[in-house]
């Protein structure tokens, strides 16, 4: 048999779920964050707001550069300032489309200013 072909008792199955995050530092990364195929909290796969939310510390994240293989690095959750999702994941929820909309801005104390809607819904 190929050992390139076999699989690990290790191996832990991942979705991934591409991003453009921007660090505390300014700098911007894009990439993929690797999440479970079931969430602790509902009968779905996890969010990224679960990964982002629970916990301290490291989360692993792929990152793709310019012209470079891709790569897992290790990002601290205190340093992420926003997450721009490629996907609406929270689409999904019972009542989203039904639940109250409010447009937003909210200033960052680096600058930026973020704009955008906000569902308010109770379940």
């Amino acid at each position: 048999m190929d050992p390139r072909h076999e699989t690990s008792a290790y191996r832990v199955e991942k979705l991934r779920s591409a991003a453009t995050l921007t660090l505390s530092t300014g700098e911007r990364v894009s990439g993929c964050f690797f999440l479970s195929p079931a969430s602790a909290h509902a009968p779905r796969p996890e969010r990224v707001g679960e990964l982002l939310n629970e916990g301290d510390g490291f989360f692993p994240f792929e990152v793709q550069g310019p012209g470079s293989a891709p790569r897992a690095v290790l990002l601290n959750r205190e340093q992420i300032l926003t997450a721009a999702l490629t996907a609406n994941e929270i689409q999904d929820t019972p009542g989203y489309d039904t639940a109250t909309q409010y447009l937003v801005s909210i200033g960052m104390a680096n600058g930026p200013r973020l704009m955008g809607t906000v569902r308010v819904y109770s379940a």
